[in-house]
């Protein structure tokens, strides 16, 4: 896109390899009253109301692990390859350690990078590395200055996506990599791994193209801003529309998306973008705008950092992005509901050692969110409760 960049896509989440037990139970409760676990059952998902005409909810109940030997991470940046984002890109990579030196010793990370290309470029939804450079980097193989240097050449190639989608469908490479045809390769190439949390991380200057702005309601700057060669639209068109896709669910879709690949395993989400919008420059040859798309993706979990990209040092944000994935190596705050009944949104409440905690549901991919210091200790029970809706 003409005069613009958007950069570099990121990083991160993890948890453990020890899977946490769950179990449903039905009790009679009323809309949003936080439930008294009962004795473990079969998974179900059944539902009804009493005959004082209150709910039955179902309640699901998991265990915080006991221990951990060992824990695992993948860390994916997806990364918009507009040439003026090469030098944000690049400072990302300078200040990587603030991310891995957030992790205890124990874990096991690997670092991929995405470039957020549309269907036409044969670099959609794959792995990317610049020439020489491992395409997967490995803390237990790749020593710190070599994952640093690797980053940098990496994030600081210019790749062109000329079609209409000008590098900047973040979200659009992203889930096109959990196809089944994607997934495979990347899968062989050590990243993905089924046992791992999986962090991601997305870096752009502007909105996501499958989150057009104008068509959400967002017509003024630095909300919005005019596509300069008039291509953001047709882009959508091409690749944003679909069965089930409308140009406000696509942050919804990619977070079910990345919900099904991980199951019980924990997701942190970054973003490096403009959030802040005292902060957005703006000019004649600029289309720098609030990160909508990525924002709202940000918010289908309580686990996301949100990094200013005006900011003078990313560290802080990434060093912040770090702690939320060493706090979930241990302990669980993101549980996926099995079952398909639709659930009462509101109805949805969280005990933690029979605690109510405050909570966030995501109804398109079942999963409910809980804050780090609410997640309890090892072998904390955690109980969720809800009514059908």
């Amino acid at each position: 896109m003409n005069g613009r960049m958007i950069a570099v896509g990121a990083l991160l989440l993890m948890l453990t390899s020890v899977s946490c037990g769950k179990s449903v139970a039905i009790g009679p409760l009323s809309p949003g009253t936080p439930g008294t676990p009962n004795s473990p059952g079969g998974e179900g998902n059944q539902t009804g109301t009493d005959q004082s005409g209150q709910c039955a909810p179902v309640q699901w109940t998991f265990n915080q692990p006991s221990s951990s030997s060992s824990t695992f991470a993948d860390v994916l940046f997806v990364v918009d390859t507009s040439p003026s984002m090469t030098p944000k890109r690049s400072k990302i990579a300078s200040q990587i350690s603030a991310l891995t030196s957030s992790f205890p010793s124990n874990v096991d990370t690997k670092i991929g990078v995405m470039l957020a290309h549309g269907g036409a470029s044969p670099y959609s939804g794959q792995l990317f590395s610049a020439p020489g450079t491992p395409l997967v980097l490995d803390t237990a193989v790749h020593s710190p200055a070599v994952i640093q240097s690797s980053l940098q050449q990496t994030l600081s190639m210019d790749v062109a996506d000329y079609d209409l989608a000008n590098g900047e469908m973040l979200l659009y490479s992203m889930t096109k990599s959990l196809d089944s045809d994607h997934l495979s390769g990347i899968q062989s190439a050590g990243f993905y791994r089924p046992e791992a949390a999986l962090g991601v991380v997305y870096v752009t200057d502007e909105n996501d193209e499958c989150f057009p702005p104008e068509l959400n309601g967002f017509t003024t700057f630095p909300d919005y801003a005019v596509s300069i060669a008039g291509t953001e639209i047709p882009a959508f068109n091409m690749y944003c529309t679909g069965p089930g896709l409308t140009a406000s669910n696509w942050p919804q879709v990619a977070f079910a998306k990345l919900a099904a690949l991980k199951g019980s395993m924990p997701i942190a989400l970054g973003g490096v973008n403009h959030y802040d919008p005292t902060k957005v420059p703006q000019g004649p040859d600029l289309e720098d705008a609030i990160g909508h798309g990525i924002l709202e993706h940000l918010n289908m979990t309580p686990n996301n950092v949100k990094i200013e990209i005006t900011a003078d040092s990313y560290e802080p944000g990434l060093g912040a992005l770090g702690n939320i994935v060493a706090s979930q190596l241990v302990l669980r705050t993101v549980f996926t509901l099995p079952g398909s009944d639709s659930i009462s949104q509101n109805s949805v409440t969280v005990q933690v050692d029979g605690t109510k905690v405050g909570s966030t549901f995501n109804p398109s991919s079942r999963t409910v969110g809980i804050q780090s210091q609410d997640a309890g200790k090892s072998g904390s029970v955690v109980v969720i409760s809800a009514c059908k809706a």
